[in-house]
C-alpha cells in the first residue's frame, strides 16, 4: 500500500450510514476506517516484509482471545444464562471486536511515525476548516456546538483530543506553523462544548507538561493558546451564546454533594461513572472471575448495579444496554485472564515508549475506563499500533 494513502485520512468519519443518509443502529459506532481495513490489509499482503512482521505473534494473540471469548459466551450462554443473549446482541458484539482487530491491524501495517502522524493531522485540520466555520456559533445563533464530521461533538473531541492534538505535540518542529495549527485545533475544541473532551484535553496537557518539563514546553505557545481561547470565548459571550449546557455538566463535579445529586438525574454521569466502578468493584470483590464472554456486559450489566441505576442507564440508550467503558467490556467479556492480559500488553508497551509518546497514549487509555465502550472506536486501537511501531523500531535488530 502506498504510504501516501493513510487510513489515518479517515479517522474524522466516524459513522459510515450518517455519510451515507442511514439512520441504522451502527451509525454511530461504524467508522470508516473499518471500510477499507480488510482491502488495505489484503493489499499490505503484497508488502511480504511489512505483513509477516506484523502478524506473527500479534494475529495469534488475536486468535486466541477470540477462543478464548466465544469459549466462555458458549459456557454462559448454554449452561449458566441461557436467555440473557440475544442472537442479534451477540452477533452484533461479535462483529465490533472483528471490527476493532481489524482496524489495529489496519493501523499496525500503516506508516505511523511521529512526523507522518503530524503531517495528516495538519492536513485534516485545513480539510475540516469549512465545516467547522459552517457550524459554528458565528453563523448560527442559540446553543451550537460543532461536530465536524463526526455523529456528535462529544465524538470530535475525541477526535481532535486523541489524535490531531497528540499528533500536533509529537512534531519536533516547534516555530510558526506548529504554534499556528495548535490554536486552531484548541480553538475548534472549545466550540465543541464537550465537558468529556475538555477534561481529555486537560489530561493531555498534564500528562505532556510531565513528560517534557513544565518550563519546557513552550511558554509562548501556552501564553498565546490561553489568549486565542480568551478571545474565541469572549466572542461567544458577547453573541449571548447559551452556556446552560455546559455549565450544567460542570456544576455535578462542583462539589461531592452535587456529583451524588447528578448520580441520580444524570443519565450520561450515571452511564461513565458505573461503567468504570461496576466492573472494577466486582472484579476485586470476586463477583467476576472469568467473565460472561463476548457481550458479557449485556449479561452483567443488570446484576452489578441497582435497578434504579439500571433503568437511568437504559433511559439514555436503545434497545439492550450494557457498559459503554472499553475496560468494562475487557472485564466482563474476559474476567481476570483478560484483564491481566490487557494490562500487561499496555503496561509492556508503555515501558518501552518514550515519555513523550507515553503522555499521549495514557488520556486515550484512562478515557477507556469510562467511555470508548464500542469496540470499533478506533482511538485505543489506533495508539496501541503506534506504541507496538514505536516499540520495533527502538529494536537494534529491527529492519526499517
Amino acid at each position: 500500500m502506498n504510504h501516501k494513502v493513510s487510513p489515518l485520512y479517515l479517522l474524522p468519519f466516524d459513522s459510515v450510514p450518517m455519510i451515507l443518509g442511514l439512520t441504522s443502529g451502527f451509525s454511530q459506532v461504524f467508522p470508516a476506517v473499518l471500510v477499507i481495513s480488510i482491502p488495505y490489509l489484503l493489499f499490505s499482503f503484497f508488502r511480504p516484509r511489512v505483513f509477516v512482521r506484523v502478524m506473527r505473534l500479534e494475529f495469534l494473540v488475536a486468535a486466541a482471545v477470540l477462543t478464548y471469548l466465544l469459549f466462555l459466551t458458549i459456557i454462559n450462554f448454554s449452561l449458566l444464562a441461557p436467555a440473557s443473549l440475544t442472537l442479534p446482541t451477540f452477533v452484533r458484539q461479535l462483529g465490533a471486536l472483528v471490527g476493532g482487530l481489524l482496524i489495529y491491524f489496519t493501523f499496525r501495517v500503516s506508516d505511523l511515525t511521529p512526523e507522518r502522524l503530524s503531517k495528516f493531522a495538519r492536513h485534516l485540520t485545513i480539510f475540516l476548516m469549512p465545516f467547522i466555520l459552517f457550524q459554528s456559533p458565528l453563523l448560527n445563533s442559540g446553543l451550537v456546538r460543532v461536530s465536524g464530521l463526526s455523529t456528535e461533538p462529544s465524538h470530535f473531541g475525541n477526535f481532535l483530543v486523541f489524535f490531531v492534538l497528540p499528533a500536533l505535540l509529537l512534531d519536533p518542529d516547534r516555530g510558526l506553523r506548529f504554534r499556528i495549527f495548535f490554536l486552531v485545533v484548541n480553538f475548534y475544541l472549545l466550540l465543541t462544548f464537550s465537558l468529556t473532551a475538555y477534561v481529555s484535553a486537560f489530561a493531555l496537557y498534564s500528562f505532556w507538561a510531565i513528560a517534557v518539563g513544565a518550563f519546557s514546553f513552550s511558554l509562548k505557545t501556552v501564553w498565546s493558546s490561553l489568549i486565542f481561547i480568551s478571545i474565541g470565548a469572549s466572542l461567544l459571550f458577547s453573541m449571548k451564546f447559551d452556556f446552560s449546557y455546559v455549565v450544567s455538566n460542570v456544576t455535578n463535579f462542583s462539589s461531592r454533594e452535587a456529583f451524588s445529586e447528578g448520580l441520580t438525574v444524570s443519565g450520561s454521569l450515571v452511564d461513565r461513572f458505573y461503567s468504570f466502578w461496576a466492573p472494577f468493584s466486582a472484579l476485586f470483590k470476586g463477583d467476576i472471575i472469568f467473565g460472561g464472554g463476548i457481550a458479557g456486559d449485556y449479561r452483567l450489566l443488570p446484576a452489578l448495579v441497582s435497578p434504579e441505576i439500571y433503568e437511568i442507564i437504559s433511559s439514555v440508550r436503545s434497545g439492550q444496554v450494557g457498559f459503554s467503558s472499553f475496560v468494562a467490556k475487557v472485564i466482563t467479556w474476559g474476567g481476570w485472564p483478560l484483564f491481566l492480559g490487557f494490562c500487561l500488553i499496555i503496561f509492556s508497551l508503555l515501558m518501552r515508549s518514550s515519555r513523550k509518546l507515553c503522555a499521549c497514549a495514557i488520556p486515550v487509555f484512562i478515557s477507556g475506563m469510562f467511555s470508548l465502550g464500542a469496540l470499533v472506536v478506533p482511538y485505543v486501537w489506533l495508539w496501541i499500533a503506534i506504541l507496538k511501531q514505536n516499540q520495533l523500531r527502538s529494536l537494534p535488530s529491527h529492519a526499517p
